[in-house]
């Protein structure tokens, strides 16, 4: 999710989505390349992730943040936490666990984002392998 200011910026995006917030688990994997030299603000990135949760129904959002490191030492930025998402259609609430994971590297953002039902303990195993498994490769 690339903040509105941002936008302008882009060069191109990439993004894999699988499920969505209203439903058990989602995941979404986004890179994207801008137009000049930038340096990414994680800060901004999570800020802006964010800012998009509360525009699709988040609610109650608790968010606790962190420096991430891939096995290879890539550093990064983890948000992570809960929040209520209300399913507009239905009226449904369902409080979700999410983890967000923020990369910049070479003119580039790389986001992961993963969600799933805050009692889920297979969700809770599926986001740990994968979050532990995460590695990126740093082009010149």
């Amino acid at each position: 999710m690339v903040p509105k200011e941002a936008t302008a910026m882009v060069k191109s995006m990439q993004m894999f989505g699988y499920g969505s917030l209203f439903e058990d688990f989602y995941i979404v994997i986004t890179t994207v390349s801008y137009k000049q030299e930038t340096q990414a603000d994680l800060d901004k990135g999570v800020e802006g992730a964010l800012k998009t949760l509360e525009a699709q129904g988040a609610s109650n959002i608790v968010v606790k943040t962190e420096e991430f490191d891939t096995q290879k030492g890539l550093r990064g930025k983890k948000a992570y936490g809960t929040l209520t998402m209300i399913d507009k259609i239905n009226g449904k609430s369902t409080k979700m666990y999410y983890e967000l994971i923020f990369f910049g590297q070479n003119n580039g953002l790389q986001q992961i984002m993963v969600f799933h039902r805050e009692d889920d303990q297979y969700g809770q195993e599926i986001t740990d392998r994968m979050l532990n498994s995460v590695e990126l490769s740093v082009s010149k």
